[in-house]
């Protein structure tokens, strides 16, 4: 069974306020992305399968280059939660803008970021 991970800003009055007039954005579809997470420590890897077009600012590029541009803005905006869910069992993390690095293949996708545990895995209920 694979694991997924959702994304969300941390819930302050300046991020509202940020998220509305447009400057915060990315996760909503990255969120509707194909990704898949895996953490080892407190380092997050996600393999990014196939991103939703939305991600992309520019409609004509698509390439793996912009996305990870757009995926270190993304993760540089503002402080933003994680929840990995595997079958019954959940993870929360927390991600401060950092430098998210590229790792393996040129022919995917794939980035680390470090983030700190908030829950250990737990049964859900």
């Amino acid at each position: 069974m694979s694991a997924s991970i959702e994304f969300k800003y941390d819930r302050t009055p300046e991020n509202t306020a940020r998220q509305l007039s447009g400057e915060l954005r990315g996760l909503k579809a990255l969120n509707k992305s194909n990704i898949v997470p895996r953490l080892s420590g407190n380092v997050l890897t996600v393999e990014v399968k196939k991103l939703d077009q939305f991600f992309f600012k520019d409609q004509h590029d698509f390439s793996r280059e912009t996305a990870f541009e757009q995926l270190k803005e993304i993760f540089n905006q503002t402080d933003i939660w994680g929840k990995i869910t595997e079958g019954e069992r959940e993870q929360k993390l927390f991600i401060k803008p950092c430098k998210i690095t590229r790792e393996g293949a040129a022919d995917k996708l794939i980035i680390a970021m470090p983030v700190e545990v908030v829950d250990e895995i737990s049964d859900r209920g």
